[in-house]
């Protein structure tokens, strides 16, 4: 037996004996698994590029409703505050400029909103 076999043999039994994986488990994923998660991927890709299109606030707010683990998450939060911010601008308020930072304070436009806050006369 190589030292590649015993090595395998010891992190399974280790694992086994931790709770890590029963002993039923695969070892190795199927082809059916695969093709599961390519599927998810192309469909979350889809419904981001979906919400892109829309570019709405209410867009990137259900697209992150649905994947709130997905892999495009970050950008749809990305955009979901960049419009929420755009919308604070458009009404250039100072209660729009605060209820945005109420609403999102750690978003990358927070700057943006802080500098305009105090700037509005409205």
């Amino acid at each position: 037996m190589g030292l590649k076999s015993l090595t395998l043999i010891m992190v399974f039994m280790a694992c086994t004996q931790m709770g890590c994986m029963s002993t039923q488990e695969k070892q190795v994923p199927s082809n059916s698994d695969a093709v599961a998660k390519h599927s998810e991927y192309f469909r979350e890709e889809e419904q981001f590029k979906a919400a892109l299109a829309h570019d709405t606030l209410s867009s990137y707010q259900d697209f992150i409703a649905s994947n709130p683990r997905g892999l495009w998450i970050k950008n749809a939060i990305y955009y979901r505050d960049r419009a929420a911010f755009m919308g604070a601008k458009k009404q250039d308020t100072k209660e729009a400029y605060q209820n945005f930072l109420n609403k999102y304070p750690d978003s990358d436009w927070t700057e943006q909103a802080e500098y305009f806050l105090k700037q509005s006369n409205k």
